[in-house]
């Protein structure tokens, strides 16, 4: 596999090749309790709301990504909670909670 991520651990944001996204994204919508979302929050074109107060994050499964080592015969696992990938952005007239999807995808 020559397909690199890249982890920022001093921000939020995760880059996935094209091809671990598309099967984050698929995991994702597959256990999630949200039957019917915007492929537009996915692609980072949209925002999801929520009424205020309310938090979208028991919707959303727990990732746990595994990372190989230089030595490819070590690997370890990173475990993101919802809140942490699901992110809160902005709020609407005081009555909505806005929130976009923190990983993303890349072509190199």
């Amino acid at each position: 596999n020559t397909d690199k991520a890249i982890v920022d651990s001093g921000t939020t944001l995760l880059r996935l090749p094209v091809n671990v996204f598309n099967a984050v994204v698929e995991a994702i919508t597959s256990s999630s309790l949200i039957q019917e979302f915007s492929s537009g929050f996915w692609d980072g074109t949209k925002l999801a709301c929520w009424m205020k107060g309310e938090t979208p994050w028991k919707f959303f499964p727990k990732l746990s990504i595994y990372l190989r080592a230089t030595n490819t015969s070590q690997s370890f696992r990173i475990t993101i909670l919802p809140q942490l990938y699901v992110q809160p952005i902005t709020d609407v007239d005081g009555t909505l909670s806005c929130f976009r999807f923190g990983l993303s995808s890349s072509a190199n």
